[in-house]
């Protein structure tokens, strides 16, 4: 999926550092899709045309078109796949697979839509180093709002005692990490203690993220007590919910590689995002990054300070002109020649196709065994990888589809 045209600038060979390798080739949009009253383009059957072709294929290369209903599980995650075959075992490609192919290089020509967008659940990208999150907050469910606060960061060295705690069993003085606790004293003097002590104050556990030894003796693992500061965005629906859960949940891969501490800090602050969400009320310790002017902010919340954020925009707002056809009175060329469904379950928009292509069968006659061929690491696009979609803005160091930075001496700056 194309947003703008294909930053060249962002290709390099495989051993520059300073550059990425990109294994796409795209062409570029060009002005909105001409979309029309499909009833008009089919309002004079007569003057329509009808009709085959017989088409002649060559490949140029090994071919392989996986059955993956007879794939064989090999162990190891690894599987046999045969070659597709008709029910009467003739080897053939599809025409489902012919019909795809042809449908998008149409869209190309033709400057139609894009008929299949990602769904609209959580797109998350990872943050550089250099424009972590360092604002700490408070996300906050109330009934049925998710409330952020900034918060006032109190901090405390955790010592060498601490710290085997934390690496063991990550928890700070037997408190997990997202825990309500209850504290007197501020800064070195800080001190954990239980609800009934006078003058004490509130706040919730953060850890740094990851959980890790200091290198060096003059170093420290900071303990943070977040505690509540102004209001700053109301939610009213589940999406910082969907957001940090599905951070904390992609970790779950990640932190096979890491100590058992680490692996606990996230799993109790999933075990402490689904108590909030279940009792609807209480607080959970974040990241987030504010970008915008005045009224226009946008919130983007991280677990980590050096961690993935969330994408505001949704798809339809990414690609805007080119989304796919709703109604039957705006078609794009492809939707009316090709077909189209789309829509929600009470509103089903639905173009039937005027092209059908048969499955391609081979002149001669191919073996009933074919040499197995072992396929390199494949993988499939991740539109999270932004700079092998959209344009590097100027002067920008990084940049998403919802905003850029820039370095400004030590300080980073974002726009949208």
């Amino acid at each position: 999926m194309a947003y703008v045209n294909f930053n060249n600038n962002s290709t390099g060979s495989a051993n520059d550092n300073n550059s990425v390798k990109n294994p796409y080739n795209f062409i570029p949009f060009a002005e909105a899709p001409d979309r029309s009253d499909i009833h008009a383009t089919y309002s004079h059957p007569q003057e329509l045309k009808t009709g085959w072709i017989d088409v002649s294929l060559t490949t140029k290369r090994k071919l392989i078109i996986p059955d993956p209903e007879k794939k064989i599980d090999l162990g190891g995650e690894h599987y046999s796949y045969p070659f597709f075959r008709l029910p009467d075992g003739t080897a053939a490609i599809p025409g489902s697979e012919l019909h795809g192919m042809l449908r998008s290089v149409f869209e190309t020509v033709s400057n139609s839509c894009v008929p299949f967008l990602l769904d609209n659940s959580v797109t998350s990208m990872r943050l550089p180093t250099f424009a972590a999150l360092k604002k700490r907050g408070i996300l906050y469910y109330k009934g049925d709002k998710w409330i952020l606060y900034d918060a006032e960061d109190n901090t405390i060295n955790a010592n060498s005692t601490d710290l085997d705690e934390i690496e063991r069993k990550g928890t700070y003085q037997e408190n997990q990490p997202g825990t309500h606790v209850y504290y007197t004293g501020s800064g070195e003097n800080i001190v954990i203690c239980n609800k009934n002590t006078e003058n004490k104050k509130t706040g919730y556990l953060q850890f740094s993220n990851p959980v890790s030894r200091p290198k060096r003796p003059d170093h420290h693992y900071h303990i943070h007590i977040l505690s509540f500061g102004r209001q700053l965005f109301t939610w009213r629906n589940d999406k910082p919910y969907q957001i940090i859960k599905e951070q904390l949940v992609r970790k779950k891969t990640e932190r096979e590689k890491m100590k058992d501490g680490a692996k606990l800090v996230h799993n109790y602050l999933l075990e402490r995002l689904e108590d909030i969400k279940n009792a609807k009320n209480g607080g959970i310790p974040v990241f987030y990054l504010a970008v915008g002017d005045g009224d226009k902010l946008e919130y983007h919340l991280s677990v980590s300070s050096i961690g993935r954020i969330n994408q505001e925009r949704t798809w339809e707002e990414i690609m805007a002109a080119y989304s796919p056809c709703t109604t039957l009175e705006r078609t794009c060329p492809a939707c009316q020649l090709f077909g189209n469904i789309s829509g929600s379950s009470d509103k089903k928009m639905l173009i039937r196709g005027r092209v059908r292509v048969s499955d391609a069968i081979p002149v001669t006659p191919v073996p009933d065994r074919l040499n197995r061929v072992m396929l390199p690491i494949l993988g499939s696009p991740k539109p999270s990888a932004y700079e092998f979609y959209i344009n590097k803005p100027d002067t920008a160091q990084f940049w998403n589809f919802d905003f850029y930075a820039k370095k400004v001496f030590k300080n980073v700056e974002y726009t949208k």
